[in-house]
């Protein structure tokens, strides 16, 4: 079975800034595949620091659904839109929520977002990880969730990137 374009390709990069971060390549040279940046301890002024680097998106403020161009001192710097409130990690790792519940919360996001999105496009992210969502006692709540969305018209399954590149296209 197929999930569609799935990304597992991280960078990390520690450090209180993006000027005390020793890049492991040329910020230009990181490979096309990988579509986040994340920073340990990330401070206030990362986003400013990002554009300043000529990173294009993040996909990691969790403040809408849909996205958005960010306030930066020099360049440009687009939020993709992303939720905790779908993440694996929080609801059944830290809540302990069921994966029914997970499932439920899952489907009532996507129908207030799949009816908004009919007037303006909306972004339904899901955060999930093989080693959660992916274990044989869960692995058929994500399928539940997928194939409800998948029978739904009007939907685009996608990376950030795309996202990205839509975005760039049509934003007002």
């Amino acid at each position: 079975m197929s999930f569609g374009p799935v990304h597992h390709r991280f960078v990390y990069f520690f450090g209180e800034s993006i000027h005390e971060l020793r890049w492991p390549v040329r910020p230009e040279e990181i490979p096309p595949d990988v579509e986040y940046v994340c920073f340990e301890r990330s401070p206030w002024d990362t986003p400013d620091l990002l554009a300043e680097e000529g990173i294009e998106y993040v996909c990691d403020w969790c403040n809408d659904d849909q996205p958005y161009p960010m306030k930066v001192k020099q360049g440009s710097l687009v939020s993709i839109p992303y939720t905790l409130e779908l993440n694996d990690i929080p609801v059944m790792v830290i809540q302990h929520h069921a994966s029914e519940a997970w499932v439920r919360r899952c489907k009532d996001q996507f129908d207030r977002l799949h009816a908004e999105g009919a007037r303006n496009p909306r972004v339904m992210a899901l955060a999930v990880h093989p080693y959660i969502s992916g274990v044989p006692h869960r692995i058929k709540y994500f399928e539940a969730v997928y194939d409800y969305m998948r029978k739904q018209k009007g939907v685009w399954f996608t990376t950030g990137e795309e996202i990205y590149e839509w975005w760039k296209t049509t934003k007002p």
